[in-house]
């Protein structure tokens, strides 16, 4: 992937690292304080419903296997699940499911019966789902970051229960004497539980994908191939566009290249590239010893003093869709001199690169640039033209002889 905002190196100060454990600390108790306020009115339960039901026995039955269920589907669906999206959905239902509990006492006004008792079974499986989506994926979501994060996440898995307990132990007392005390305690407590929850939403949603440290992590992670973060990184105004393989050359972009003075341009590939490439237009080098299909992770290199550097991409939403391109040129201090984007209608991958790469070139020549390097995702061209390997489309061989006419120049 090209990271639009963020480079290889660490930053000198990760801002907000003792924020974000403050923030982590709450999205783990969050986790699990749904199921802790259960276990906390059991008592609740017990006076409200007959014994034969054994209220904590069939809610702890009931819990599990939806709890197993969904995190199995989840685990084998791993690489297409969105991270963002499953987390922000598990605090949601966790926050939805405690809200209805204290829905349903209000509405039955603390009556028993066998219809309140099939709806907090059916709340109770919703826990398990929420439980599922959300435990999973922020410790997954953590793994990519500094370890007190995922260590402050589990402190507060450890900590809900022992909150939870005091909470309920105060709520209690606060009605001791008071006529239904124990339903008004328990009333008030799942309505101190549904704002914890409310309040992981909100912390999860706008506060801990736009910290600095976190941001950082996630466009850490995104440059490393991770295919999970790309939503987080939109949430923090950080784009992300994905590698485009395919790539058969075309007629402007050799033109171009023969237009600079000098035909200083140079290609190479961005981001994740195959050991042993070297490559120039003007002198093709290259060694194949070590030669692996593993990807290896490139940081963004400043040009040399004099130079000029594009960094390019175009893309489509699936095989043939929405596209758009655009590119960034940098000096050899790294300072931006020009960008451009735009939106080029429903096409293909391929005319996507062919319209980044001509827009970007003309930029080149109205600027007056002559050491320009180019910078793009362009392996099959790299692989065509350094290691000779054989094309059987007629136009596709003359694209790659008027590259090595202007290679012998």
């Amino acid at each position: 992937m090209t990271i639009a905002d963020g480079s290889g190196t660490p930053p000198t100060r990760l801002e907000g690292k003792y924020k974000s454990m403050f923030v982590c600390w709450i999205l783990g108790l969050g986790s699990l304080i749904a199921w802790s306020t259960m276990l906390n009115v059991g008592e609740y339960y017990y006076s409200l419903f007959p014994k034969s039901y054994h209220p904590s026995r069939v809610l702890t039955l009931v819990y599990q296997p939806f709890a197993l269920g969904t995190m199995a589907l989840l685990a084998y669906n791993e690489s297409k699940v969105d991270t963002r999206k499953r987390n922000i959905a598990g605090y949601i239902l966790f926050t939805a499911s405690t809200l209805m509990l204290l829905v349903l006492d209000l509405a039955t006004a603390g009556r028993g019966g066998i219809g309140p008792f099939l709806g907090i079974c059916a709340i109770v499986a919703v826990f398990g789902v929420s439980d599922a989506h959300v435990q999973g994926g922020m410790v997954g979501d953590l793994s990519f970051m500094c370890p007190e994060f995922i260590q402050s996440f589990l402190a507060g898995l450890a900590a809900s229960g022992a909150l939870t307990s005091a909470l309920r132990l105060i709520t209690k007392a606060a009605f001791e004497k008071a006529r239904n005390g124990l339903r008004k305690g328990v009333v008030l407590f799942l309505a101190i539980s549904t704002l914890l929850e409310f309040l992981c939403v909100l912390l999860y949603s706008f506060v801990f994908p736009k910290l600095p440290i976190v941001k950082y992590y996630r466009a850490k992670a995104a440059s490393e191939g991770s295919k999970t973060v790309s939503a987080d990184l939109a949430a923090a105004g950080i784009q992300t566009q994905e590698e485009v393989m395919q790539l058969p050359w075309m007629d402007d972009y050799v033109h171009m290249f023969s237009g600079t003075k000098n035909g200083y341009l140079t290609v190479c590939v961005l981001t994740v590239a195959p050991k042993g490439y070297n490559v120039s237009i003007s002198h093709f080098t290259t060694s194949h010893e070590n030669w692996h299909s593993d990807p290896v992770s490139v940081a963004w290199e400043k040009p040399k003093i004099g130079w000029t550097k594009l960094n390019f991409d175009g893309s489509c939403k699936g095989r043939e869709g929405k596209a758009s391109v655009g590119g960034v040129f940098r000096n050899h201090k790294a300072e931006f001199l020009l960008g451009y984007a735009e939106s080029i209608g429903r096409t293909t991958n391929t005319i996507a690169e062919v319209a980044v790469l001509r827009r970007g070139p003309e930029l080149v020549l109205e600027n007056g640039w002559s050491n320009v390097w180019l910078e793009g995702d362009a392996k099959t061209f790299v692989e065509i033209v350094v290691k000779g390997r054989e094309v059987k489309c007629a136009e596709m061989r003359r694209h790659v002889g008027d590259i090595n006419m202007i290679n012998r120049h």
